[in-house]
């Protein structure tokens, strides 16, 4: 008998309008902001799944709006996310760095990523596009 674990996660989610995070092959989205090492594996494959999908994975676009990724103990105990969108800019704020990890991959889900286990057979990522905007 296999043993599960569940974690709570608890997601608030603001929108008031989209986002565009790659436009005509161009990323229009630089992540912003520095957390531990599971939200550095979560922005490093931000960046691959954006090169997969569209070809425009990098990371240096000077004119894109940022995305900030933010740690915010407040936010309560566990893990616990918050995504907001306004104006075209996103931020992603978790009460610790797995939440926040959690957070951009949830936004990469939205995206129409799935991962059903480990490997890239494992993998499904959108069909190749040039634009690339989350509601």
């Amino acid at each position: 008998m296999k043993a599960f674990a569940i974690i709570p996660v608890l997601l608030a989610t603001v929108s008031a309008g989209s986002v565009d995070f790659v436009t005509d092959g161009v990323l229009r989205v630089r992540l912003e902001g520095t957390a531990g090492e599971q939200t550095a594996f979560a922005k490093a494959e931000f960046l691959r799944v954006m090169d997969a999908v569209t070809g425009s994975g990098t990371n240096a676009c000077a004119g894109a709006a940022p995305l900030s990724l933010a740690i915010d103990p407040s936010l309560g105990a566990g893990d616990v996310f918050r995504i907001v969108s306004k104006d075209g800019r996103m931020a992603i704020t978790g009460s610790n760095d797995s939440a926040l990890s959690a957070g951009v991959f949830e936004v990469l889900e939205r995206l129409g990523c799935r991962w059903f286990w480990p490997g890239e057979d494992g993998e499904y990522l959108p069909a190749p596009a040039k634009t690339l905007t989350l509601d």
